[in-house]
């Protein structure tokens, strides 16, 4: 198998993060580590190890990322490839816990593992789990991407046959990749913490939030289009994705958008196990809960607070997930006035799909 680790000007974490890889617990790899032009001294660290399964090569001059990472797809001779970063850190048994996943499971393709955040100086953060089945990372896909990009384990023979990264998704190009192997083959996540992800300043999320973001957005419109066989605009795309900065009006579109690829996902689910299938509903509820009832508008008691958030319910309700739990929220008056509200809405929307106009 072959470890690839792109590195630009990576000085100072790299000698923790080339360590983590060596001191794997499995043993037989290449470590395939490619420099992108780095003015630093990477090269000279890379260079003090003797370790005959290192394998250095450098770009003439600083190709960025997703041109490395093809590279490195080009010169990998293992079967599997694992991916590394330069500046994070791979548990000790990393790389045997995924090759004997792999082995086991021919199905899957692509394998990512759970992971913990650290800062720069390397303290321990929160620990963040992904999906673990096939089924549950599809439904993930259109609001985040669910396999932490390091701490992934692919099949080189399907990667190469996806074309790599794509160019267009810069800074979002493990998200596309995992989205279109996902027509291909099976995905997973290992729910063990395999990777410790450094958090700093230099990230690519740190310095390029804003154009991840919007890549994020136009992947997520992409996969929306392929799955529903509809175009939504980005505005709503977001507001199904980001709910606390929902805009109002935009509110329930996104609620629609949500329950119809739910609906996709579970009618694409080859064999759809219960416990995914309350995993997703149980997301698909709170996604809908935060959207009607998100921390920027406000408590239900604030004055004239209430009868706005019924209204949200009731357009919440016309895509029956309006539960009787949920409307505990009201009481007295208000729950009268809910009902009606909901029933005027159902009406209406029934109406104007059906083409009628209202008596």
């Amino acid at each position: 198998m072959t470890v690839l680790m792109p590195v630009y000007n990576g000085e100072p974490y790299l000698a923790s993060a080339v360590e983590s890889i060596l001191g794997q617990s499995f043993a037989d790899f290449e470590f395939l580590i490619i420099d992108d032009g780095s003015t630093d001294r990477s090269c000279e660290i890379v260079r003090g190890y003797a370790d005959p399964r290192i394998r250095l090569l450098r770009n003439s001059s600083n190709r960025g990322v997703i041109a490395t990472l093809n590279r490195g797809l080009e010169e990998a001779h293992g079967e599997y490839l694992a991916r590394m970063d330069a500046d994070d850190i791979s548990l000790p048994d990393r790389l045997a816990q995924q090759v004997a996943f792999l082995d086991a499971h021919p199905e899957v393709g692509v394998l990512g593992s759970a992971i913990e955040l650290m800062d720069a100086q390397g303290a321990p953060g929160i620990l963040v789990r992904f999906p673990a089945s096939h089924n549950l990372i599809r439904w993930a896909l259109a609001f985040y991407s669910p396999i932490a990009h390091p701490s992934a384990m692919m099949r080189t023979e399907i990667a190469a046959s996806l074309g790599g990264y794509r160019s267009e998704a810069r800074h979002c190009e493990d998200y596309d990749l995992w989205w279109r192997a996902t027509r291909v083959t099976a995905l997973a996540n290992l729910e063990t913490v395999l990777l410790r992800l450094r958090k700093h300043d230099v990230n690519v999320t740190s310095r390029f939030g804003a154009v991840q973001h919007d890549t994020a957005l136009r992947i997520c419109r992409s996969i929306l289009a392929e799955t529903l066989g509809e175009e939504f605009p980005l505005e709503v795309i977001a507001a199904a994705r980001e709910h606390a900065r929902a805009a109002e009006a935009l509110i329930p579109p996104a609620i629609e958008l949500i329950v119809r690829y739910h609906r996709y996902c579970l009618g694409a689910a080859a064999a759809l196990g219960l416990g995914e299938a309350a995993v997703m509903r149980e997301d698909l509820t709170k996604r809908v809960y935060q959207l009607v009832n998100g921390p920027d508008r406000g408590p239900l008691d604030a004055p004239g607070q209430r009868l706005r958030s019924i209204r949200r319910y009731a357009a919440l309700a016309c895509t029956g997930l309006l539960t009787a739990a949920e409307t505990r929220h009201f009481r007295g008056d208000a729950a009268k006035r809910a009902w009606q509200v909901l029933k005027d809405t159902v009406r209406t929307r029934i109406l104007a799909r059906s083409g009628a106009s209202p008596a």
